[in-house]
């Protein structure tokens, strides 16, 4: 167990200059806005509940614990001149990689000590993104992992060549003089192109305790599609909202609940209006208002033909999932679409490929998303989280219109700089949809079915730096 050992003389030479030494830091010298010296000292202690670290004082005067630290306990609360241990214990386990820090206060003859708590992360690595995306050309793709351990990289695959771990600088901690463990760091992998199918190279990261990360690098390889198998049906669900909007944050669960309903069914697509606050609005967004007859906040629409008005959400959600089913078994899918999504040098390049089953005209769309974007929502509070927010059309709002014979491929590729209102480039994915001139009037109790004179018929959410394969109905 660490002791500290730190004289304190307090009295009137403490209003001169403060004499506060630690083994981790020295007093700094500020002071209080009365005038008094502050000294500061720095306590590290582990990550476990139930840590404990022990620190000997001597005062020339009586004093007393200011404690606002809800997972440390500090004893005893005060105490008299002379020499005294102070205790301090964790209350709850740090789970958390990065370390916790705050600090308590001695009272001593008017002036303050302040007492930095340094809490150890838990031991342990995390990369970034645990299935890393690369597309079928010979590239180089860098790995990114957060942790507080050093490591080694290894693979067994021979089409691709590892690269050193590289390791950021650490940081200050709040208490201006611990460099914190929790650090960034990042190794490459040099890919060689691939002409055959979809690969997996598993790298393992062996951490300096012995611990073992999975990291794995799918490649893209050559698209081919099985025509004689049911393409799998997904359903594009669009939610017309706004940050102004109270009645909003009732639609937006009822998709979620959706979602978790029929994960592989439903891709959500979130338009605000464009007065929404907070830089959530996108452009575009009348244009599709226009396109479905929107009268009112929210609405949703799924596939182009089927309106959803803002029920209960157990209700609505019920009904975002019976359309999505029905679709599944009335009106399978003509198309199915993979590719690759690159974010790099403030670029996002879409690539990929439509299989065909059915000739005929058809338009390609592609949306650029972003999640967890935190902003006030009327009834939804200041930290709302928004998710599934359309930032920017890569193919035009409608789409790009192409021909195709059956059986046949539709290639498209699609390069747009990342939108300027983008927060965090981590959080961002691509919507790809293929629609078709038609309509469809379904049977789902409730639900507004309307001619508006495209029909969905098939769409796919690809994360940044990441990649789709063709999927089928199982």
């Amino acid at each position: 167990m660490l002791k500290k050992s730190i004289n304190l003389l307090m009295g009137l030479a403490l209003l001169a200059a403060p004499v506060l030494t630690s083994c981790d830091k020295q007093s700094n010298g500020n002071e209080t806005p009365g005038g008094k010296p502050l000294g500061e000292n720095t306590i590290i202690i582990g990550s476990e509940e139930g840590a404990v670290e022990k620190v000997n004082y001597t005062f020339e005067s009586s004093w007393q614990v200011n404690n606002g630290l809800k997972w440390v306990k500090v004893t005893p609360l005060s105490g008299f001149s002379g020499d005294n241990e102070i205790t301090i214990t964790t209350l709850e386990a740090n789970e958390e990689l990065s370390e916790r820090v705050g600090y308590f206060s001695l009272a001593v003859n008017g002036g303050l000590i302040k007492n930095w708590v340094v809490q150890e992360g838990k031991k342990g690595l995390a990369p970034v993104i645990s299935v890393v995306g690369a597309s079928a050309d010979a590239a180089t793709v860098t790995v990114n992992v957060n942790g507080n351990m050093t490591y080694e990289v290894s693979t067994e695959e021979s089409w691709l060549t590892l690269g050193e771990v590289s390791y950021a600088d650490s940081v200050l901690l709040a208490d201006n003089a611990t460099r914190s463990k929790y650090v960034a760091s990042s190794f490459t992998a040099e890919l060689q192109s691939n002409s055959g199918e979809l690969r997996t190279a598993d790298i393992i990261l062996t951490a300096e305790d012995g611990s073992t990360y999975n990291v794995s690098i799918q490649q893209m390889g050559e698209l081919v599609a099985d025509f004689s198998q049911d393409f799998l049906r997904r359903s594009l669900a669009i939610r017309f909202t706004a940050t102004w909007c109270g009645y909003c944050p009732t639609m937006a669960a009822s998709i979620d609940m959706a979602i978790e309903s029929c994960p592989e069914r439903i891709i959500p697509f979130t338009l605000h209006a464009t007065n929404s606050d907070g830089g959530l609005a996108y452009s575009g967004t009348n244009n599709f208002a226009s396109l479905y007859s929107i009268e009112g906040y929210p609405t949703g629409i799924m596939n182009g033909y089927a309106q959803i008005e803002n029920y209960p959400s157990s209700t609505a959600s019920k009904m975002f999932v019976d359309v999505a089913e029905e679709a599944a078994s009335k009106l399978p899918s003509k198309t199915n679409i993979g590719g690759f999504v690159s974010v790099s040098g403030g670029n996002i390049t879409v690539s990929g490929s439509v299989a065909i089953k059915e000739a005929g005209d058809y338009a390609i769309s592609v949306f650029i998303l972003e999640d967890d974007i935190i902003y006030n929502q009327a009834s939804g509070g200041s930290d709302y989280q928004h998710n599934y927010v359309v930032r920017k059309d890569m193919a035009g709002i409608y789409g790009t219109e192409f021909s195709a014979s059956a059986n046949s491929y539709h290639e498209f590729n699609f390069t747009a700089p990342v939108p300027s209102n983008v927060k965090n480039e981590s959080n961002l994915h691509v919507v790809i949809y293929v629609t078709y001139d038609g309509t469809y009037a379904g049977s789902v109790a409730n639900v507004i079915y309307d001619n508006y004179g495209l029909v969905i018929d098939n769409v796919v959410d690809i994360k940044a730096n990441d990649l789709c394969v063709f999927k089928y109905e199982e």
